[in-house]
């Protein structure tokens, strides 16, 4: 169950060689931060940090989609070589460029508006900031 009241076919898109792939059922979606800073202890044991940036990774997971939604955006990751494209959020004003790297995608069977589907997926992005 996702902890947002956005719905979740509207919660991420991804633009991949120029063309939107909207990210459907989004279930789960955690943000890590990374700081890239140089820090050193002075010789009385105080921190001493210059921070130079901080960049975010998403882990986001997708509910049972129907073959086409995950072979679309498999596919189109595929066909740029996993570089860099682009990410919106519900959240985000604007499209951000990012890493996407697919480190999960489960096949499940489940039925959909009275269709069942054996080849259905699940799908895990890990999804890195430039």
């Amino acid at each position: 169950m996702n902890m947002w009241n956005t719905n979740p076919e509207e919660v991420m898109i991804l633009k991949i060689d120029g063309i939107d792939y909207p990210v459907k059922k989004v279930t789960n979606l955690d943000t890590e931060y990374e700081v890239f800073a140089e820090k050193e202890r002075t010789a009385g044991g105080q921190m001493r940090m210059t921070v130079l940036t901080h960049k975010r990774t998403w882990i986001v997971e997708t509910g049972h989609l129907i073959p086409d939604d995950a072979y679309d955006i498999i596919d189109a990751l595929r066909s740029i070589g996993f570089t860099k494209c682009q990410m919106k959020l519900d959240i985000f004003v604007d499209f951000i460029d990012v890493y996407v790297n697919i480190i999960g995608d489960e096949r499940v069977q489940f039925g959909k508006n009275g269709e069942w589907y054996n080849d259905g997926r699940i799908l895990t992005l890990e999804i890195e900031e430039a």
